[in-house]
């Protein structure tokens, strides 16, 4: 797997994370919806510089593709974990 489908990669699964994230609720708005829409974003940046930093330090292809892999399902959990607003662990 190259280092750009890797990226590609996280950044489908930064803007999906987003978009659940941001699907209207009845929720007051206040903080709770300026979180919403920036924590997934910054997450997915933080998220596309570590795996640049993981993928030269890893060259074999399976671990650059379980990296990514990990790294997608982590940003949509933080999506669903803010959509849900239930309190799960390592969203915040």
């Amino acid at each position: 797997m190259k280092i750009l489908s890797g990226l590609t990669v996280i950044g489908i699964a930064t803007v999906l994370s987003f978009v659940i994230a941001n699907i209207p609720t009845e929720v007051e708005p206040g903080l709770g919806g300026f979180i919403n829409l920036l924590w997934p974003m910054f997450l997915g940046i933080c998220s596309m510089v570590a795996y640049l930093i993981i993928s030269v330090v890893i060259k074999s292809r399976k671990g650059r593709l379980l990296t990514s892999v990990v790294i997608a399902a982590y940003l949509i959990y933080v999506g669903l974990g803010l959509y849900l607003d239930k309190g799960w662990p390592l969203v915040y």
